[in-house]
């Protein structure tokens, strides 16, 4: 394994009076890899920009191994890195691009032909060493962007959104290859994305970052399953929201009134988040549409609504039904498609039930970050 653990301790980014990173501490284990994960503007760029190098904190450390590398330059931190345009050198072939970081190391010839060969045969490139970047397909110049990264073994390998460029299938293809290559070398890799399905797919853990704060980190089936806040559980996944009136508090549920004849019960809220509540308040009562089921409109415990629209999507039926809620919010639910299940049509009266467990609850919208 050549990779070693990278901690971030109290990493604070400004620029004039515009926070970009607050106060974030992270410790990524050695031969880990973990996705910063993130809509635009949530710092996880300037995270990865410190980490590299290429910028300095305001605050805070940033080690490798037992290495304090906050004041290092970027050529002194031994850190690899892949960018979504490639960087490819375009007078280079693919192996003098290999080469290059060798080369600056000052390794002999003899040597750099060997890791070349190696660091070929594992992207699966062994014959295409003579070729020119503009002789490449897309998913091609990725992988010796890849073998570029990692020729020299570095202890920590960043991805800046590497796969950005690439259409949707040859992107699915190299999230496996990266992954495979990863665990192949032990790297500890950092990976940037704003891609949901992406960061799930690769990542040991994945770190959610929104407004310059790190607001969850976890394994991805964590994130999905108990997601801490609205936001988390918003941007992991598609999930369904509906303002509920918050009831009563017992030990291991909580009651909120969806409308007149409508009461559920549901988890309780977070410890710090029950402390802001109290019985008239609303809450925003959460469920994913694979959790949702449509029922007869006479069975008990459901939620009743009309079918506004349907959308076949292959394995599954996205049904749009607009409820009987606050508001009259318009609920997703996934149903399976099989010869046993007949279609919903566009207009029906439904019931919507839920399956066990299926409920988050969240403090009001307004103080949510």
């Amino acid at each position: 394994m050549i990779g070693q653990v990278l901690a971030l301790q109290k990493l604070r980014k400004r620029y004039n009076d515009a926070v970009a990173v607050d106060n974030v501490s992270l410790e990524i284990q050695a031969g880990e890899f973990v996705s910063i994960l993130g809509p635009s503007g949530s710092g996880k760029t300037t995270l990865l920009a410190m980490i590299a190098g290429f910028e300095r904190p305001c605050e805070g450390s940033i080690s490798i191994g037992a290495r304090d590398v906050t004041a290092l330059a970027p050529n002194h931190r031994n850190i690899g890195m892949v960018f979504q345009k490639y960087a490819l050198f375009p007078h280079l072939t693919v192996g003098q691009n290999i080469a290059f970081p060798l080369q600056m190391r000052g390794l002999k010839r003899t040597l750099i032909a060997d890791r070349i060969k190696r660091s070929l045969e594992l992207v699966q490139l062994g014959e295409y060493e003579r070729r020119y970047p503009h002789e490449l397909s897309g998913g091609q110049q990725q992988r010796v962007a890849v073998a570029r990264a990692t020729v020299f073994e570095p202890p920590v390998l960043l991805m800046d959104e590497p796969l950005g460029a690439l259409d949707k299938k040859l992107r699915e293809t190299m999230q496996l290859e990266i992954s495979r290559l990863q665990k192949r070398l032990g790297a500890t890799v950092v990976y940037v994305t704003h891609d949901q399905d992406e960061a799930l797919t690769m990542s040991d853990r994945v770190a959610v970052m929104s407004k310059g704060n790190l607001v969850q980190i976890g394994e991805p089936v964590e994130l999905y399953q108990r997601p801490q806040s609205a936001f988390v559980a918003d941007f992991i996944g598609k999930m369904n929201f509906i303002d509920v009136e918050y009831l009563a508090d017992r030990h291991d549920a909580c009651t909120v009134r969806l409308n007149e004849t409508v009461t559920l019960s549901v988890p309780r809220l977070g410890a710090n988040e029950r402390a802001r509540v109290t019985k008239g308040d609303l809450v925003r009562l959460a469920v994913r549409p694979e959790r949702l089921s449509i029922v007869e409109t006479e069975a008990t415990d459901t939620i009743q609504g009309i079918v506004e629209s349907s959308v076949f999507v292959g394995s599954f039926q996205l049904v749009l039904v607009r409820i009987n809620a606050r508001g009259n919010p318009v609920m997703q639910v996934q149903v399976p498609i099989s010869s046993s299940t007949p279609f919903v049509r566009v207009g029906e009266n439904v019931g919507v039930a839920a399956k066990k467990d299926a409920f988050h609850v969240f403090a009001p919208a307004a103080t949510q970050p």
